[in-house]
C-alpha cells in the first residue's frame, strides 16, 4: 500500500515583489484575457482544419497526420484555457470549494503538456514524411501508408498518454483546511515517493522526449533544404547559357520554398 503525506494546512501568502498586488493583478488580469482570446481563435481554427480534412477525405497518409495534429492542438488550446481561467486573478476571489491554484497542476497544466508533446511527435512524423518525399519521392507511398499513418498516430497519443501515469500516480485531491479562508477546500498532496517516481520520470518526459521529436524536426528539414539545394544547382548547371534569366527564377523560387520550409516547421 503506498504511504501518502499528511493532510495540513494552507498559509497565507505575504505580499512580496516590486509592485503591488493591484497592479500584479491588472497585468496578470489582462494577459490572461489576451491569451483566451487567442486560443479561442486557436481553437476555431483548428476545429475548422478537422473539419476540413475530413471532408477532403484521409487517402493521403498526410491528411491524416494533419487532421491529429489539429486534434492534438485543440486539447493543448482547451487545457490552456483552463489554466488561464485557474490563474485569473477574478477567478481566485471567489469563494471556491477548491484551491484553484493547486487544481490546475492535474487538470490543466499536466494535460497541457501531453497534447503539446503529442504535437511534437506528429509534427516530427509530418517532417520525415515530408523529408521522404524529398529523398525517396517514389517510394514514400509505399513505406508511410494510410494504415501505417493510422498506427503511428494513435500510438502517439497512447504512449505519451503512458508517460503521464507517474504523475498522477504520485499526487492526488483530497480535503485540506485553508487558514485563509478559514474552511476546508479541495487541495492536492503528494506521495512519500514522490521525489523517487516522479523526479526520473519528469527528467524524462520534460526534458527526453521534447529533444527527441525536437532533433528528428531539425535533421529532416536539414535534409531537405540540403537536397532542394542540390537539385536546384543541378538544374541550374544543365541550363543552357541562353536560358540564364529562367535558370535564375527557378534558383531563387527554389531558396525561397527552403526558406518557407524550415519557418513552417
Amino acid at each position: 500500500m503506498v504511504n501518502y503525506t499528511t493532510r495540513g494546512t494552507v498559509s497565507e501568502a505575504q505580499p512580496d515583489g516590486l509592485v503591488s498586488y493591484e497592479v500584479r493583478e491588472i497585468v496578470v488580469t489582462a494577459n490572461i484575457l489576451f491569451g483566451e482570446i487567442v486560443g479561442l481563435l486557436g481553437i476555431v481554427a483548428n476545429v475548422i482544419n478537422v473539419v476540413v480534412f475530413s471532408k477532403i477525405g484521409f487517402g493521403d497518409s498526410v491528411n491524416l497526420s494533419l487532421a491529429a495534429l489539429a486534434v492534438s492542438d485543440i486539447g493543448a488550446l482547451v487545457t490552456l484555457q483552463w489554466f488561464n481561467v485557474l490563474l485569473n486573478p477574478w477567478f481566485l476571489q471567489l469563494d471556491l470549494p477548491f484551491l484553484p491554484l493547486e487544481i490546475a497542476s492535474l487538470t490543466a497544466g499536466y494535460p497541457h503538456n501531453y497534447f503539446v508533446k503529442v504535437t511534437g511527435f506528429i509534427t516530427a512524423f509530418v517532417a520525415f514524411e515530408r523529408c521522404l518525399c524529398v529523398t525517396l519521392p517514389f517510394k514514400v507511398k509505399t513505406l508511410i501508408t494510410k494504415r501505417f499513418a493510422i498506427g503511428f498516430n494513435v500510438a502517439v497519443f497512447f504512449a505519451i498518454a503512458l508517460t503521464m501515469f507517474p504523475v498522477y500516480y504520485t499526487a492526488y485531491y483530497d480535503w485540506k483546511f485553508d487558514a485563509k479562508k478559514n474552511k476546508t477546500v479541495l487541495g492536492i498532496f503528494y506521495t512519500k515517493n514522490i521525489n523517487d517516481v516522479l523526479g526520473p520520470s519528469l527528467f524524462l518526459t520534460n526534458s527526453v522526449v521534447p529533444l527527441v521529436s525536437f532533433a528528428v524536426i531539425i535533421l529532416c528539414n536539414i535534409v531537405i533544404a540540403f537536397r532542394l539545394k542540390r537539385a536546384a544547382a543541378w538544374r541550374q548547371m544543365s541550363t543552357s547559357a541562353s536560358n540564364t534569366a529562367p535558370a535564375a527564377a527557378v534558383s531563387l523560387k527554389e531558396k525561397k520554398m527552403v526558406k518557407m520550409i524550415v519557418t513552417v516547421s
